[in-house]
């Protein structure tokens, strides 16, 4: 019988046998919480009710290391990946939408940054780009905006008369 891991973030590994299983569990790869797939029938258990999986506290096991995540089961969005993006859409809504968009683009320019991306410093920059942008074509229209204005009042009068 063979048994996909489920990580924490729902994704699978292997399938995976029996003995494949007790090398993960001794090597600490899996816990009794873990949750395992049967290959056939796609069924859930914790890998603590899978026959021939044995559970001891091997030497030098402590609880600290039981609950520190694994590097192979940790999200990957934890270094700043996301928030580059998440910046780069919001930064560039600015110029699409309103200005009001410029701020969760810095928000999450920022928040790479302080997670080591190199790439935030990138975003944090085409954000304030895209500000400066939005400035310097609201002060162009604006003057347009007036004439915009009096033509069509022209045109409704020119309607009504």
């Amino acid at each position: 019988m063979r048994y996909f891991v489920i990580a924490p973030d729902g994704s699978k590994f292997g399938p995976a046998d029996i003995d494949m299983l007790r090398q993960w569990v001794k090597e600490g790869r899996i816990s009794p919480d873990t949750m395992l797939e049967e290959e056939m029938s796609r069924k859930r258990v914790p890998a603590r009710m899978v026959a021939g999986l044995m559970f001891g506290e091997p030497p030098g096991f402590s609880a600290a290391s039981a609950r520190a995540p694994r590097p192979e089961f940790t999200s990957r969005s934890t270094n700043g990946d996301s928030d580059v993006m998440w910046s780069y859409i919001y930064s560039a809504m600015t110029m699409i939408c309103c200005c009001f968009f410029c701020v969760p683009g810095l928000v999450y320019a920022n928040r790479a940054v302080a997670k080591g991306n190199p790439k935030g410093n990138g975003a944090r920059i085409f954000a304030i780009i895209m500000i400066v942008l939005w400035i310097v074509s609201t002060m162009i229209m604006i003057p347009f905006l007036g004439k915009l204005t009096d033509m069509a009042k022209g045109y409704v009068n020119g309607m009504g008369g």
